[in-house]
């Protein structure tokens, strides 16, 4: 009884702990160049008639990284010919963010365009009550399975323990599946971005 009571709580923290849902990137955007003011040797700017917050990832001499804050598209900012990895957030929706891989060329200009990905977490209300619901249908189902196993020489105390024991192990059932399908359809979901870099040689 040990043995399932800790495979079953495996279980259940196994599913609240579970890797976020990672679907399909958007299309790849069209390179077409927005019309910004400024000097630049990088072009920004991402789909939709969004406007974004670009930062650059920048190491700091640990495995650890910043944020350093750029523009907001559509933009152009000057960087040192190089490669960066730049993270476009949304100003309506910050759960509307992802990175792009770009190098900057030694020379010309380069157009960066992004379709934002999106992440989203599993809220906090939500894993709680799945574990709650979880434990509660724990208790019930091995309470429900340990009264089923008792016997019992009176006839009708030996029907009384076979209903009570039913009904909590159908309870504990139910309330574990529900806590299971909770966690697992209501977990978080993660989509990477597209991006299409273009020098300006390389637009018609």
């Amino acid at each position: 009884m040990k043995q399932v009571k800790q495979i079953a709580f495996a279980v259940i923290f196994c599913t609240a702990c579970i890797s976020q849902r990672v679907v399909p990137p958007p299309a790849v955007p069209l390179t077409i160049a927005p019309k910004v003011a400024g000097p630049g040797n990088v072009v920004l700017d991402v789909t939709g008639q969004e406007h974004a917050q670009v930062y650059a990832l920048q190491k700091i001499g640990t495995p650890d990284e910043e944020l350093v804050e750029l523009c907001i598209t559509p933009c152009a900012f000057t960087l040192q010919p190089g490669k960066y990895s730049l993270r476009f957030t949304s100003q309506k929706n910050a759960h509307f963010t992802s990175t792009a891989d770009v190098e900057v060329p030694a020379r010309g200009k380069i157009l960066v365009r992004h379709a934002l990905g999106y992440e989203r977490r599993m809220s906090s209300g939500i894993g709680f009550s799945g574990l709650l619901l979880g434990g509660i249908g724990l208790v019930g189902t091995l309470i429900g399975a340990s009264t089923l196993a008792t016997g019992n020489q009176d006839p009708s105390q030996a029907a009384t323990n076979r209903a009570i024991g039913s009904v909590m192990l159908g309870l504990g059932v139910v309330l574990f599946g529900t806590a299971w399908a909770l966690l697992h359809y209501r977990r978080g979901e993660r989509q990477e971005g597209s991006t299409i870099t273009a020098q300006s040689g390389d637009r018609p």
